[in-house]
């Protein structure tokens, strides 16, 4: 059994693509940073007023496990109305990385719940060792162009994840503490009649590579 230690974390959002990462080698990890893909809405809807809102998600307690995707992965969903836009994020948050995991590691993607649009969400970037880090600070994604819809659902799907996986089908990191602020124009939308029964979003597939370590490290 693994002991929880000390704790204590800055920012980087990554457009939902392809994230194609290098190899991990005894000097230093590399961090592979995209920019912004263009965002897509789910379906048609009428024109609505915009009411700007927020929601706050406490991450107290949630395990960093595996890579985008996997099964074991803490996933939640916060209803924020159908169609709404994300336009931004705040954040004060406390992450620890068990060795030999490291900080920049801890990921959170925010998406649709189709998961074909989002960001993901670094805040521990370029802190390429174990620990721990507390982290503050916020990302206006409109000015970014990270700004995107979530479906007709109206839900925000939110999965806790691992750039690298040091201990495959266990938790690499653990967010200890602290809370992020989720800004969104709730759009208070209407599906226009021609699109009533038709939309149906499809799935959209997110490529992560795994980075290969140079020897392998056997956790005790």
């Amino acid at each position: 059994m693994r002991d929880l230690f000390g704790i204590s974390a800055v920012v980087a959002a990554l457009a939902f693509s392809p994230v194609t990462a290098a190899a991990k080698v005894p000097a230093q990890k590399q961090s592979s940073v995209r920019a912004a893909s263009a965002v897509s809405t789910i379906g048609r809807f009428s024109a609505a007023p915009a009411s700007a809102q927020t929601r706050v998600f406490d991450v107290s307690g949630i395990f960093s496990i595996d890579p985008f995707g996997s099964p074991i992965n803490e996933v939640f969903f916060l209803d924020i109305g159908a169609g709404s836009e994300v336009t931004g994020l705040s954040w004060n948050l406390t992450f620890f990385a068990d060795a030999p995991s490291w900080l920049s590691e801890g990921i959170i993607a925010l998406s649709d719940a189709a998961v074909t649009t989002g960001v993901f969400f670094t805040p521990g970037i370029g802190d390429d060792f174990p620990g721990s880090g507390t982290y503050a600070g916020m990302a206006d994604y409109t000015d970014l162009g990270l700004n995107f819809f979530v479906g007709n659902d109206g839900l925000l799907r939110l999965e806790f994840w691992e750039s690298f996986d040091d201990f495959p089908n266990e938790w690499d990191g653990i967010w200890q503490s602290g809370s992020f602020t989720v800004q969104y124009n709730q759009m208070n939308v209407v599906p226009e009649p021609a699109t009533w029964g038709l939309m149906i979003a499809g799935f959209g597939v997110i490529g992560v590579t795994a980075r290969r370590r140079k020897s392998a490290i056997t956790k005790a």
